[in-house]
This record gives C-alpha cells, sequence and structure tokens, in this order.
C-alpha cells in the first residue's frame, strides 16, 4: 500500500483541523474519483495518523512548552502557568493570550488577570464550585444558573407541572417580574403553599440564582451558564478525546483566532454600520452611538416597549 505525498499532505491538514479519519479517507476517494484510484485501505490510513500521533509519546509536554514559549516571544502578555505533582508529572498547564487577558476576566487564576477579580461568575449549583469560587474570589458575585435551577425544579415537579398549568405561569411571573425582594419572597411562598413542598428547597437557595437579588450586580443580561457551555460545545468540534495536549493547545489556539476574527466583524459592523433608529428620541439616539449593535437592539426593542405606557 502507497500513500502519495499529496495525500500526506491533505492528510496531515484534515486531522490537524479533527476530521475523522473515515471522512478523511472519502474526501480522498472524491478527490481521486473514486477508490479504484486510490491505493490504501481505510485501515491503513487510520493507522498512519495513528502512527503520527505515537510520535508525540514522551515529548509532547515539551512540545506544548515549546509552542507556549514560542506564542510568548510573538506576544509579550501571553502567559503561561505548569503545575506539577510531588513526582514532577504535570498535573495541570494555564495558558492564556494577551488580547484574552486584556479583554476578559477569566476563572482561573488571578495573576493572569493581574490580581483582578471577576465581577460576577454563574455556575451550576455544584457546591464544591461554590467552596472555590468563595476561596479564590471572595469578593465576586457568585449566581446559579437559572436554567439548571428550573430544569431540576420540572424533574422533581413534573407530575405537578402536566396537572396544574399554572405551576409554570405562576413561577416564571414570580421568578423573573418581582421587582423587589419582597415581592418575590411573597409570591415565593404563597406558590408554597398552592402547589408542592420541594419548591421549599429552591426558595432557600434563592439568594444564589433569583434575578432580583443580583439587581446591584452588572451580568450583562445573563442568568444561565449557558455561555460556558456553548464554548465547551464548539470546543469539542476542534479537538477530540484522544488529541494531544500539544495538538490541543493548536487547535485550541485556531478556535480563539476564529472567535477573534467574528468579534473584529462585528467591531467593524459596529463602527461603519449603523443600524436603523426606531425614532429620533435623543435617548435612542444616543444609545445607537455608544452601544454595539446588539446591545442597541435589545435596547430600541426596550425603548420601543416602554412607549406602551403612559404616566399621568
Amino acid at each position: 500500500m502507497c500513500i502519495r505525498d499529496d495525500q500526506k499532505e491533505c492528510i496531515c491538514i484534515l486531522s490537524n483541523q479533527n476530521v475523522a479519519s473515515a471522512k478523511i479517507f472519502e474526501a480522498i476517494v472524491e478527490k481521486e474519483g473514486g477508490r479504484h484510484n486510490v491505493f490504501f485501505t481505510k485501515k491503513y490510513l487510520s493507522n498512519e495518523i495513528a502512527k503520527e500521533n505515537r510520535k508525540l509519546v514522551g515529548v509532547d509536554v515539551k512540545k506544548a512548552l515549546d509552542y507556549f514559549k514560542m506564542m510568548q516571544s510573538r506576544d509579550p502578555d501571553f502567559l503561561f502557568e505548569i503545575e506539577v505533582d510531588d513526582n514532577q508529572t504535570v498535573k495541570n498547564i494555564f495558558w492564556i493570550d494577551g488580547r484574552s487577558r486584556r479583554s476578559y476576566q477569566a476563572f482561573g487564576d488571578v495573576i493572569a488577570m493581574n490580581g483582578k477579580h471577576p465581577k460576577a461568575i454563574i455556575t451550576n449549583q455544584d457546591p464544591t464550585m461554590r467552596v472555590a469560587i468563595a476561596e479564590v474570589f471572595p469578593n465576586t458575585r457568585h449566581r446559579c444558573c437559572q436554567w439548571h435551577v428550573m430544569r431540576k425544579a420540572r424533574d422533581k415537579l413534573g407530575a405537578v407541572y402536566g396537572k396544574v398549568k399554572e405551576v409554570e405561569e405562576d413561577s416564571h411571573a414570580c421568578i423573573n417580574f418581582s421587582l423587589t425582594i419582597e415581592e418575590f419572597e411573597k409570591g415565593c411562598k404563597d406558590m408554597l403553599e398552592k402547589y408542592h413542598h420541594h419548591l421549599d428547597l429552591m426558595f432557600r437557595t434563592r439568594e444564589r440564582w433569583v434575578p432580583t437579588y443580583f439587581r446591584e450586580t452588572l451580568f450583562a443580561d445573563m442568568s444561565t451558564s449557558q455561555r460556558s457551555e456553548s464554548a465547551n460545545v464548539v470546543l469539542k468540534s476542534w479537538t477530540g478525546s484522544h488529541t494531544s495536549i500539544y495538538k490541543f493547545a493548536l487547535q485550541f489556539t485556531k478556535m480563539v483566532e476564529s472567535i477573534f476574527a467574528k468579534e473584529d466583524e462585528e467591531d467593524f459592523r459596529s463602527c461603519n454600520k449603523q443600524p436603523q433608529l426606531w425614532s429620533f428620541d435623543p435617548i435612542e439616539v444616543e444609545a445607537r452611538r455608544v452601544y454595539t449593535r446588539k446591545i442597541y437592539s435589545l435596547f430600541k426593542d426596550l425603548f420601543r416597549q416602554s412607549t406602551m405606557y403612559t404616566t399621568y
């Protein structure tokens, strides 16, 4: 069996993009005009890819660190840290590029953010994570993902939700439309009496997930951890369970560069293409000037809704 040099180059490119060996084989078959023009099997191709990956055994971490040092030479704000155990075996590797350090407050290493703590963090209801956040970021406002809380409630109260349609409507109104803590707590107690005592657990943890308790902290219209979970899904499309540390670092850089490119495109559109005004009210004109297109769109919808009310 024989794989030509040009085919090897194609295989390498597709493999580095985390394309499965079966799909790589089919792509080469298509390129060559049929299976009769391909002089190796799918299994042979898979073995060749595995052989290339095995070359990193024993030098994987070193190649990753060499890559980080190269990145640091290009970007002075690039930071990486290594944690080893008592046997000098690598336990954790942390890295962050300069643009991310300047733009975001990342959870994981306070050093990366020059000692600054994030203003707010949204996670699921994991108690271990809650303890860790309180210890590492004592000044950060920690909020539980509202979606996870409500999903757990539906799992526990499935029969009640199915029989009494008003349960979901009442809970939605109580949780999301209460303007004050007092209003929420009264509505919640009414629901406890009306529906099911399992809601008692939700009520006892209310200060960690109900919106009205976080009005003094900016969460930028976020109440769930969906954003980080979406990032996990994107990352899985770039890497696999067998991806080496070195290749993971390469793929992660590509993913970040792809995200930055989309951000730059949105910044360009915000700076050079003005969205259409709904009115010529000075407040809306100013909002269009200072907000990004997406945030202005949210503002415009709220501004339009505000005209539905009349004061006397």
